[in-house]
């Protein structure tokens, strides 16, 4: 769901925004009151309720824009998509819309810079095949929501509630349910613990690595990607040093999982356009360095998927960084945790040694 107004409304629209920051806190605080109020003294109860209700707000009114949303006419004025590198080594790909639409469902300007006060704009942010069926100057049917004057909740009518919480999104969430339920009850069992840290420790490298051998060997198959283009290369960006788990928030200054990878690579971004398609668009291909030679402007061949043409493959590189980085930061983590486990096992074992015999020196003492 996306908010949107006219500009008399856009000053409205910002500090509504900002105040909705503050919300969670004020559900918090009303959740903490009601705590109190029927006798549940549990530091969870209040984040728990909080989560709820936000949840109830968001999903009921997706249910209600399907439903009983206002059928307008909206206009799409600009495309754009970009790619961030993150600290992680990796990249993600972000594609938004501007749209125009009008409150008395009339068809709104063409015009970029329009200034009729009775436009209202929008930006949406959709995945890829939403981004790729749209085209600027495009004429949509949209759903809205009035809310004050011309701000409203907008969405594009073809997106519905189901589209917004994908299967494997639902799935993990189960999971997760299932997980904090098995972990509280395993909570006073020390054994029951200690199996639920190593399975999800090994579950944590074993699944990853498998994830990504398997990126690696589909990365070298050139025959899965029948299809050649000429691309130009946008953006070279060369990666030294990788964080997996970086803290974007205010932490422990000992948090760091930071290290120089063994295998440098490029992260390339690539704009061509693919057979049949009329826009162009921007791929992206991490490549092992010294394979690849281009730079920013020139053009350079690319193998990819009618179904997935942003996941094109530079011709001629290699991607061994994928598995030979991730070995490295396994094989340190691994280390460390075995060496933390034998510290512990060794501790407990001259503890308890030493225990028998202050136990037995004891004994031997006349009384």
């Amino acid at each position: 769901m996306n908010m949107g107004a006219t500009a008399n409304d856009f000053g409205f629209l910002l500090l509504t925004t900002l105040l909705a920051v503050a919300v969670p806190m004020v559900l918090i605080g009303i959740a903490k009151l009601i705590g109190n109020i029927i006798g549940i003294k549990s530091g969870a109860f209040p984040v728990i309720l909080m989560l709820l209700i936000v949840l109830g707000v968001v999903f009921g009114g997706s249910f209600y824009i399907d439903s009983a949303g206002k059928a307008a006419n909206g206009r799409i004025i600009k495309k754009s998509e970009s790619v961030d590198i993150r600290r992680e080594g990796d990249w993600q790909h972000t594609f938004t819309t501007t749209l125009r639409y009008r409150l008395d469902g009339g068809t709104p300007s063409g015009d970029e810079f329009s200034i009729d006060t009775a436009e209202a704009n929008t930006n949406l942010r959709l995945n890829a095949a939403q981004f790729d069926t749209l085209h600027e100057q495009q004429l949509v049917p949209v759903r809205l929501v009035p809310l004050w004057r011309s701000v409203s909740v907008v969405r594009l009518a073809s997106i519905t509630t189901r589209d917004l919480v994908p299967l494997p999104w639902l799935l993990g969430g189960v999971g997760l349910l299932l997980f904090i339920v098995l972990a509280w009850s395993l909570r006073k069992h020390t054994l029951g613990c200690g199996l639920l840290v190593a399975v999800v420790m090994i579950a944590a490298i074993v699944l990853p690595t498998f994830i990504i051998y398997q990126q690696w060997r589909a990365m070298e198959d050139l025959s899965a990607k029948p299809l050649r283009a000429q691309a130009t290369v946008s953006a070279v960006q060369r990666i030294t040093h990788i964080d997996p788990f970086p803290c974007y928030r205010s932490c422990d200054s000992k948090w760091d999982t930071d290290f120089d990878v063994p295998q440098q690579y490029d992260i390339v971004q690539l704009t061509f356009t693919p057979q049949g398609a009329t826009d162009a668009i921007l791929a992206v291909d991490a490549a092992d360095a010294g394979t690849f030679n281009g730079a920013q402007g020139s053009r350079v061949e690319v193998a990819y998927r009618a179904d997935n043409p942003r996941d094109a493959q530079l011709i001629g590189a290699t991607h061994t960084h994928h598995w030979k980085n991730l070995v490295t930061f396994a094989a340190t983590w691994i280390g460390l945790f075995v060496g933390l486990c034998l510290i512990v096992l060794l501790f407990n074992f001259f503890a308890g040694r030493f225990k028998r015999r202050l136990a037995n020196a004891r004994q031997q003492i006349p009384r």
